[in-house]
């Protein structure tokens, strides 16, 4: 009498089957990112193999960023695939830019007006841009004008994509074949995710070539700059490459988000109810099963090295360009551009954003008109430029002209852009002085002229009264502050050879009448800087320096702006 082997075998594969859920992913999770584009979706569910992971990686893109890395559910392949970029503007993902430091931002982005900071470019998006060449300091700088190629997209049209997507129609033969052999709960429950995944797929499929016509993908660009970004100790002077107009990852719109979800819930769903009623079934069924698993797992690596990789997109070339020879619409696109990495730097800096509430209440103002289209550039909401203030401002006594209400700062164009502005220029600046280089807007009986000056920010924390000069503790640049209850703002802003208004703030406000205005001499400004304000200046000729560093940065505005000089 022979000894039957499949009843012991089927025992064995039911015990183990859970384990085949953990199978390392190889490519399904790539799979389901889309790096073979829709068509590959359903492929990454056809086996039972790395299930869990496929799982976690839907769940990992269906998080916004921030939440990916604030619950660290981020890995290699949600990173390749659809990026890590984190919104500029609210602050509800301050947590997770902190926890990714200060030095990892790569680059900014701008969509539809929208800024964002970029801590991993997907590879979709990193292809084209690095077809753009980059320069460095002291090069002349080169914009990259990107366009669509009608030729790739009439290629990838939604027949030949539906056709791809049905290669994996293969797994309705399990359904067949389980349902003769009386498993059809099984058959279902196997096919169950796949389906849904199909499902789902070809409604991207169709969703997408409604909605992406070669007209409509001039609308669905973003303007992106990446490269060693400035900072304070850090003056940016590797390669920088800034685009205009790439394509954008449509895995990183809302129509692939319900996918993931869907996907994963569905996929939890029958990977848990499948478990159960496989231990439920005969051994033929058992090792028919599992034939087919491994059939599908064999032919999901056939699919993904054959198929087409959604990341490699064919494109034109792009054309290059210098700053004088653009166009009104890409000057702004810059801008923007610009704006973004001043933002960026706030959001990191070691000052802390609130230091920078002024600047930011400029930037949202300045930001608002260039969206509107009621400035071409960040300048027009800006007066006349002026080395100092100018005499008609002020009376000739030095006195605060009729009352303190008369004179006021109304605008301030702080370091963070203007050392966006010198990096995006390449020039070649002192960055650590830029670090206290400023340009305000100062308004006065009903005139304003934009000078430039220097700013500190110091602590009032009070001193010792038995405390040693010799032994003072001194804040250098770049230290981080005690927080914005104990620190101020301290503006210097030449009026003539010998004279300069002195701008104190008031709860880090320098705006309106709070602020505190005076006239004082150079004299003055030596013994205040040996004195009170705790920082690492050791002269006026410091401060002397640091408003020539400012009027050479604000050219570099100019320039970035596309302001001509008259």
């Amino acid at each position: 009498m022979g000894i039957n082997l499949a009843t012991p075998v089927a025992k064995i594969i039911a015990q183990i089957a859970p384990a085949a859920a953990i199978f390392p992913p190889a490519t399904a999770d790539l799979l389901v990112l889309g790096k073979r584009g829709a068509p590959g979706f359903p492929w990454a569910a056809m086996s039972i193999f790395s299930a869990a992971s496929v799982i976690k990686t839907c769940v990992a893109a269906a998080f916004p960023d921030w939440m990916r890395e604030i619950f660290k559910i981020r890995s290699d392949s949600t990173d390749s695939e659809i990026g890590l970029i984190l919104s500029l503007v609210p602050d509800y993902n301050n947590k997770a830019k902190l926890d990714l430091g200060e030095n990892g931002c790569i680059g900014v982005l701008v969509k539809n007006g929208t800024q964002q900071a970029i801590y991993k470019l997907d590879e979709f998006t990193n292809h084209i841009v690095q077809d753009a060449p980059e320069f460095k300091e002291n090069e002349t700088e080169i914009i990259s004008r990107h366009r669509i190629d009608p030729i790739y997209f009439q290629k990838h049209n939604w027949l030949n994509e539906v056709l791809s997507l049905l290669t994996s129609a293969i797994k309705i033969a399990e359904f067949i074949v389980l349902l003769c052999y009386d498993a059809a709960g099984l058959g279902l429950l196997s096919a169950l995710s796949w389906l849904v995944f199909f499902i789902y797929s070809l409604f991207i499929i169709i969703m997408s070539n409604l909605s992406t016509s070669f007209r409509n993908q001039h609308n669905r660009t973003i303007d992106v700059v990446v490269g060693n970004l400035p900072r304070f100790g850090q003056p940016g002077s590797g390669g920088r490459r800034i685009c205009l107009g790439v394509p954008q990852n449509q895995r990183r719109s809302l129509l692939w988000k319900p996918a993931w979800i869907f996907g994963a819930a569905v996929y939890t769903y029958s990977l848990v109810h499948g478990y159960a009623l496989l231990n439920t079934q005969n051994e033929n069924v058992i090792i028919i099963w599992t034939g087919f698993q491994l059939l599908w797992l064999f032919l999901r690596f056939l699919f993904f090295w054959l198929a087409e990789d959604a990341d490699k997109p064919t494109t034109i070339p792009p054309s290059s360009k210098v700053y004088s020879d653009l166009q009104d619409f890409e000057i702004r696109k810059i801008q923007m551009l610009m704006l973004s990495l001043s933002r960026c730097q706030m959001n990191i800096h070691r000052r802390g954003k609130f230091s920078y509430e002024s600047d930011i209440k400029t930037h949202m103002k300045i930001e608002e008109d260039l969206r509107s289209g009621s400035i071409s550039n960040v300048l027009d909401s800006m007066p006349e430029c002026y080395s100092q203030i100018p005499q008609e401002l002020i009376d000739n006594d030095w006195e605060i002209p009729t009352t303190m209400d008369d004179i006021r700062i109304i605008h301030v164009i702080g370091d963070t852009l203007l050392r966006s502005a010198c990096w995006l220029a390449g020039t070649t600046h002192n960055h650590d002085m830029l670090y206290d280089a400023c340009m305000v807007c100062v308004e006065s009986r009903g005139q304003s002229a934009l000078v430039p000056a220097a700013r500190v920010l110091f602590s009032t924390v009070p001193r010792d009264p038995n405390y040693d000069p010799d032994n003072e503790r001194i804040y250098p640049r770049g230290t981080k502050n005690e927080g914005p209850s104990k620190v101020e703002w301290c503006y210097w802003i030449p009026a003539s050879s010998s004279k300069w208004l002195e701008v104190t703030s008031t709860g880090l406000k320098v705006f309106g009448k709070s602020a505190g205005r005076n006239w004082v001499s150079e004299g003055d400004i030596e013994k205040k800087l040996q004195g009170p304000l705790h920082i690492s200046f050791n002269s006026m000729k410091d401060i002397e320096r640091i408003v020539e560093i400012s009027m050479l940065a604000y050219n570099d505005l100019k320039r970035v702006a596309g302001v001509r000089d008259k």
